[in-house]
């Protein structure tokens, strides 16, 4: 299957999506959440891709977001007026500068085109954060590393990190008193009752004379 194929159908999964939020009773509280009239996309990577599909395919989606994804399908040779930025990362990607540049043209609304410096194709996801937090079990190579991560700080120097106070963990409230309370991460108690032998109930003694 080829790429534009592969995006075509993720975009038609929005296009679903999109009908099943719109035509669909959903439970209280998320019809008066949910902007029909207002959807907007953003897609890292191919969900970049299929972010610029489906602004494409359906005028429902108002805006989008391209995050170092390349282009694919028909959406990178037709004319768009509604918002699309491309944001790209200095990793290098002939496929998607190739195709960014060939998009740029038909972008006819408000367009933007960003670059991350010192970044890689991973920053845009939890990625940068995660992967430095388990390289002693991953062992990547410190050039791969950098090829995909970049060489940025992604925690802000202006910034401090956040911490949560520490609360340990209470046992639930007694609710009956022949039931007491225990921790939460106690393994409950096999029923006694099942402890308890069982025995014939002693016969009646015959009358004497």
């Amino acid at each position: 299957m080829t790429d534009a194929r592969i995006i075509a159908y993720r975009a038609a999964d929005i296009r679903y999506l999109l009908d099943h939020l719109t035509h669909t009773p959903l439970p209280a509280g998320l019809p008066t959440a949910l902007g029909p009239d207002a959807v907007g996309l953003f897609g890292h990577s191919t969900g970049g891709a299929t972010t610029a599909q489906a602004l494409h395919d359906d005028a429902r989606v108002r805006a989008g977001t391209v995050s170092d994804g390349p282009l694919f399908a028909t959406g990178t040779t037709a004319d768009q007026s509604r918002p699309l930025p491309l944001m790209a990362s200095t990793w290098d990607s002939p496929t998607r500068d190739t195709t960014g540049h060939t998009l740029w043209p038909h972008l006819t609304g408000r367009r933007r085109r960003l670059t991350l410096t010192h970044s890689g194709h991973l920053p845009y996801s939890d990625l940068q954060l995660l992967n430095p937090q388990g390289q002693p079990a991953v062992a990547r190579p410190d050039d791969q590393r950098r090829h995909f991560l970049g060489t940025g700080n992604p925690a802000p120097r202006h910034r401090r990190p956040t911490r949560l106070p520490h609360r340990p963990l209470q046992p639930p409230p007694t609710r009956h008193p022949h039931h007491p309370a225990r921790h939460p991460l106690t393994p409950p108690a096999r029923n006694p009752l099942r402890r308890l032998p069982l025995t014939p109930p002693p016969r009646p003694r015959p009358p004497g004379p």
